[in-house]
């Protein structure tokens, strides 16, 4: 039913999850519909040091969210904004098209931390 790759990223439940004192957090997708993204980043000296997701729907969305955090680590603020979802399709292997909207959904939820980051570091210099 589904490809090797996806079963593996599915089960990385290391990527899974919250991050205490996370400073971006980002979401996409509809938590009504139940395909709903929610990654957490933990950024110093603009680079992400850690990342994990918390992601509802398929076996598929989850995969992708594991496979896409792996990708975030190491990357500085302009590297989050110019990350290509499409690597991560590369990688997952073969999915049905409709299941493609969730590498889109991750590459969202990143911009949405980074916007949110760049917010919380304006309101700090601000204090």
């Amino acid at each position: 039913m589904y490809n090797q790759k996806i079963i593996e990223c599915f089960n990385k439940t290391e990527n899974l999850g919250e991050i205490r004192g996370a400073n971006a957090v980002g979401s996409a997708g509809n938590v009504g519909l139940g395909d709903f993204i929610r990654l957490y980043l933990k950024i110093e000296n603009e680079e992400v040091i850690e990342a994990k997701s918390k992601t509802f729907g398929c076996v598929v969305a989850i995969a992708i969210s594991a496979l896409g955090v792996d990708h975030l680590k190491g990357l500085n603020i302009d590297e989050l904004i110019a990350f290509d979802p499409e690597i991560i399709l590369q990688e997952i292997g073969e999915i049905p098209e409709e299941q493609k909207k969730y590498v889109y959904f991750f590459k969202d939820a990143v911009l949405d931390a980074v916007k949110n980051y760049n917010k919380r570091l304006e309101r700090e210099n601000r204090e």
